[in-house]
């Protein structure tokens, strides 16, 4: 009796052993496809993000000159940044007749929405300029601004936008100057989002 005792608990042991390596081999194959499928959605994620104007690292995604001639225009920089207590933001920076903000690695190809919260020209004016935004030299949309801040969001196809950096250019029909202030202002910007 002592010899089958001792021949089952053998075989016991052996078994499971069998059974530790096929769990562990089992629990590293489950860990490593979750990895896997993890990472591959983390890839898929679509793009998101904020520039608040006026704020502190603005200027990475755009120009900015304080000059009234046609080279600030034609690259597409604003003005300096103003405090602006109306604004959701409290600051903003006026565009020109062209506005150019490049927001990098986006992503080429995936579909999303831009999100620009603006505002037109003093009530006393009595009318506003149409904006025109385009995305990667699509236009994607226009907009009439309002005398009070408004979001105006513009769904981007994936098609529109081929390379890794977003390039959102405003083009402005019409600018505004006055005696108190030279500068040919076309829309005030606070935000722009993507989702």
């Amino acid at each position: 009796m002592a010899v089958s005792d001792r021949s089952v608990i053998e075989k016991l042991h052996v078994t499971g052993d069998r059974y530790v390596v096929w769990a562990t081999v089992r629990a590293l194959v489950l860990i490593l496809t979750l990895t896997l499928l993890a990472g591959a959605m983390a890839y898929q994620a679509p793009p998101q993000g904020r520039v608040a104007i006026g704020w502190l690292g603005d200027r990475l995604f755009f120009g900015v000159s304080p000059g009234l001639g046609a080279a600030p225009v034609q690259r597409g920089e604003l003005f300096a940044d103003e405090l602006t207590p109306d604004s959701p933001t409290g600051r903003s920076r006026w565009t020109r007749e062209r506005a150019v903000l490049v927001l990098p690695n986006v992503g080429a190809g995936s579909p999303l929405q831009v999100t620009l919260t603006a505002q037109g020209w003093p009530a006393e004016i009595g009318w506003q300029p149409t904006v025109t935004v385009w995305i990667d030299e699509t236009p994607v949309g226009e907009f009439t601004p309002s005398v009070r801040w408004e979001t105006y969001t513009f769904t981007v196809p994936g098609i529109a936008h081929r390379a890794g950096d977003l390039t959102i250019t405003l083009q402005t029909s019409a600018t505004l100057a006055d005696s108190r202030d030279p500068r040919q202002k076309g829309v005030r910007l606070a935000e722009v989002r993507i989702e």
